[in-house]
């Protein structure tokens, strides 16, 4: 990803900052799994348990999914309008 974010010639601030933002909801919830890592045996002992905790990871994934979709949108239509100025 970082190889192709310099053949884009991304900015570095904006790279940074949305490597930070992209990790931090990661980073939160592993953070937050291992405050409750005994709640998470009582998960996997038992599945019918921990209602929040399955919301939380799928409000993560769609969050991810989003930033995924916006990223890649917006780096298709750059590159589309870059080549539509050349020809």
């Amino acid at each position: 990803m970082t190889f192709i974010l310099a053949v884009m010639r991304i900015d570095r601030r904006r790279f940074l900052l949305g490597s930070v933002v992209g990790m931090l909801p990661r980073s939160l919830f592993f953070y937050w799994l291992g405050t409750k890592a005994k709640d998470v045996f009582t998960l996997v002992k038992n599945p019918d348990t921990g209602t929040t905790g399955k919301l939380l990871l799928l409000a993560l994934v769609v969050i991810s999914l989003f930033g995924l979709y916006y990223v890649f949108n917006h780096a298709l239509k750059r590159a589309l309008s870059r080549s539509n100025t050349t020809s």
